[in-house]
């Protein structure tokens, strides 16, 4: 029989060898598995108090708050009262620089006034002044120096022309602007007055003065003067932009409160307003002759004040008057005085005669 190899024992040892190395590596990569999966351990949260109003000390602690520390002061930029701003924004002085033109259409003007003053869209920015720069050769362009800093409304002015201001500030940092100026075309008011049963008046004086009611006199040389025609209308043309007081009647005793208005071209028409009852006077003025007398001055003070002179016919017709009572004065150098006291009722009144006396 024959005889069998003997059995390897060292082959045995290291197949057991290589067995327990694999169980060793799957041991340790779980462990390294199971400590990169597991969450980090969080530290114990702190709690937050939100005020010492809200939280109590325990019996017999003592509270070492740490001072709240006040919010930074805000640097703010403005008008030169504020304290932050600096206080030298308008010191010194500031140039002025620009060109005017008229809109398309329009002629520019030989004459025309360059008008610098303090803006009131600026108000309180620095201390500026008013200028007036007159052109009279029709120069286009303008310099203005020695400005004191501070805001500006900067407009050119010309007869019958709009000139709308452009408002500049002049400032330390900046004290130089030039700017465009612009003449557009003025604009008209007008309007038709009636009586109570909606007829024309004709021969009733319409005032226009700029301003407004509490800033002028109303017999002022400035005003304008129109009379109504046989449909009552009236018209002022050649309005430039700006507050008006509107009068009807003499601008001493007006027939109604007068009336502030603001206009802005092209045009404004204004109703009628609501007139009191009016009067027709009619007066004859002779001498001793009874030969009518040309040149008599004939006046009034009230209800409505006229001044007035006869023509050759020595007749005068004076429409538009207030009813009450009247004393009409007549003076020539020649033929002396004379005088007429009456009631004014209404309606037409006369005509009346007035006979002048020599030396009375």
């Amino acid at each position: 029989m024959p005889s069998q190899a003997p059995i390897s024992r060292s082959g045995s040892r290291s197949g057991n060898a290589a067995f327990l190395l694999v169980i060793a590596l799957l041991v340790v990569g779980g462990v390294v598995a199971w400590m990169l999966l597991s969450p980090t351990p969080s530290a114990p949260a702190t709690p937050i108090s939100t005020g010492p109003e809200l939280s109590t000390p325990a019996p017999g602690h003592t509270s070492h708050t740490a001072p709240i520390a006040p919010a930074p002061e805000r640097l703010t930029t403005g008008s030169p009262s504020r304290p932050n701003e600096d206080p030298r924004r308008f010191e010194g002085r500031g140039v002025v620089r620009g060109n005017v033109q008229t809109a398309v259409g329009i002629s520019f003007p030989k004459v025309w006034t360059l008008v610098i003053e303090p803006s009131a869209a600026l108000a309180g920015s620095g201390a500026p002044t008013e200028r007036r720069v007159e052109f009279t050769a029709g120069e286009e362009d303008f310099t203005v120096e020695d400005l004191p800093l501070g805001g500006y409304a900067v407009r050119a002015e010309a007869e019958g022309l709009n000139g709308r201001a452009v408002h500049v500030l002049l400032e330390r940092t900046s004290n130089a602007a030039y700017i465009m100026l612009q003449l557009t075309p003025s604009g008209f008011i007008e309007g038709q007055l009636v009586d109570a049963a909606e007829q024309p008046i004709e021969g009733l004086s319409v005032w226009l003065f700029p301003g407004a009611v509490g800033a002028l006199g109303l017999t002022g040389a400035s005003g304008r003067e129109v009379d109504t025609n046989v449909d009552g209308m009236w018209r002022f043309d050649r309005v430039v932009d700006g507050p008006y007081t509107l009068l009807f009647g003499p601008p001493t005793a007006p027939l109604v409160d007068p009336v502030t208005i603001t206009f802005q071209a092209p045009s404004l028409t204004w109703p009628s307003p609501e007139l009191p009852p009016l009067t027709r006077l009619r007066l004859l003025v002779v001498d001793a002759n009874e030969i009518p007398v040309q040149g008599a001055r004939v006046r009034a003070g009230s209800p409505t004040p006229f001044d007035l002179e006869t023509p050759a016919t020595g007749e005068l017709d004076v429409p538009n008057l207030r009813p009450g009572y009247i004393r009409v004065e007549v003076e020539h150098p020649l033929f002396g005085k004379g005088d007429l006291v009456r009631q004014l009722k209404g309606g037409d009144d006369g005509p009346h005669v007035i006979t002048l006396v020599p030396g009375s």
